[in-house]
């Protein structure tokens, strides 16, 4: 594991990329809130900018392209609005391809009573409280405490651990600000990225994954790479990651986008 300020920036050793893109067939996988979209305190306010979706749509067309996130996949879709994209909602559990491409996979079917359950317990004890927001999303839920008074933090995960203990097929994960409530299953954003490349004939040698994100839940499918993948982390501060280059913001993965759909069309 190495910490961002000593990551090479993407685009400063974009020809080692290169390098190791030639002659390679392309899986390109992009988390989205604080890769594609900056960070913000509510998540209806995470909207891709048009120059953004644009670059989604020229990337689509050169390469397979995927958006993996922890939002529920209808919500995801909405939000992108790119039809030729792979779309993998709830950290990798409900995967989606193109319209007429026949691929629909869902993870876990048996535990979205549990994660309803948890959802509504989390709701009456929770709901009262400033600034929490809670989202079942299917397969998966978020309890995002970024507006919460700081003395009150304490309290939302006494209440999880206590909600928690009484749904033992689920299990607690971590993410920017919020806490993600998931089955207890050993599939995650890296299981996801092998699937889709198994589906697309992508996980032969002459193939490279490319995963560009910024959360904790994006180290899973940075080790699920590392040997022969691209992981790059997208972040201003230092911390853990088995990524092997950095992006500062999501201005930058703007631009890292341009030069990729650039290389792959030949310009």
């Amino acid at each position: 594991m190495d910490e961002p300020c000593r990551l090479p920036s993407a685009l400063d050793h974009f020809m080692c990329i290169e390098c190791r893109l030639e002659r390679k067939r392309v899986g390109l996988f992009l988390d989205y809130d604080g890769t594609l979209t900056p960070i913000v305190n509510r998540p209806e306010l995470a909207r891709l900018s048009r120059d953004m979706r644009r670059l989604l749509h020229e990337v689509g067309k050169v390469c397979k392209t995927a958006i993996i996130s922890g939002r529920g996949l209808d919500d995801l879709v909405h939000l992108v609005r790119v039809d030729e994209l792979y779309y993998a909602g709830s950290h990798g559990f409900d995967v989606l391809g193109p319209k007429g491409s026949g691929i629909r996979h869902e993870f876990g079917r048996e535990f979205v009573p549990a994660i309803a359950g948890a959802y509504a317990e989390l709701c009456a004890q929770l709901g009262a409280i400033d600034g929490v927001i809670l989202e079942n999303k299917k397969y998966s839920l978020s309890v995002h405490y970024r507006l919460v008074p700081e003395e009150l933090v304490s309290r939302i995960d006494g209440t999880l651990d206590h909600v928690l203990a009484s749904h033992p097929t689920l299990r607690r994960t971590y993410g920017k600000k919020v806490f993600e409530v998931r089955p207890r299953l050993d599939w995650h954003k890296g299981e996801a990225v092998r699937l889709i490349m198994r589906i697309l004939g992508l996980n032969g040698k002459d193939a490279v994954a490319i995963y560009v994100g910024d959360d904790a839940t994006d180290e899973d499918a940075f080790r699920s790479i590392a040997a022969s993948g691209i992981g790059v982390l997208v972040a201003d501060e230092p911390q853990p990651t088995a990524a092997i280059y950095r992006l500062k913001d999501s201005d930058e993965v703007g631009v890292f986008l341009a030069r990729i759909a650039a290389l792959l069309t030949g310009c």
